[in-house]
């Protein structure tokens, strides 16, 4: 993600495109890059710790911290969720470029936007099947020996 933010800010016409799109695709950048280093970070902290150890750390039998599981959870999650916020970003970033760009020919807007929004479209059918399943699989789960196959 890094690299397509930096590339970004390297299209032709982009120095004289709106603020905005400039802007975005800057924070784009920073935010991919903040993802990439929490990610070096996670991994040189769990490198060596066995599995039970983490484990044993959060019920607080090897040590008394106040780490908690939602803390550990949010923790993990967060270079997942930074890099899903650079993805938006790039494509705030993207819209607004296009939006903003005159250009000489005539349907460029239209040729850009129409994958564009048909991808948008996919994404939000996506996100809907992937909640549909995730609730059935709560409805599921509160039955007796749900998850034993037969």
């Amino acid at each position: 993600m890094a690299t397509i933010s930096a590339a970004s800010l390297a299209f032709a016409g982009v120095e004289v495109s709106h603020w905005a799109a400039r802007a975005l695709f800057s924070g784009a950048l920073g935010s991919s890059l903040c993802a990439v280093f929490t990610l070096h970070i996670l991994g040189v902290y769990a490198e060596g710790v066995p599995d039970n150890v983490i484990g044993a750390g959060l019920q607080s039998e090897v040590n008394e911290s106040s780490v908690t599981l939602y803390l550990l959870a949010c923790t993990l999650a967060a270079p997942a969720v930074i890099g899903a916020w650079a993805t938006f970003l790039v494509l705030a970033g993207l819209i607004a470029f296009i939006y903003t760009t005159e250009s000489k020919v005539m349907g460029f807007q239209l040729v850009a936007f129409v994958p564009i929004g048909l991808s948008l479209v996919t994404v939000v059918m996506t996100l809907g099947v992937a909640e549909f399943m995730w609730r059935k699989s709560f409805r599921v789960a509160k039955k007796p020996n749900a998850w034993i196959s037969r």
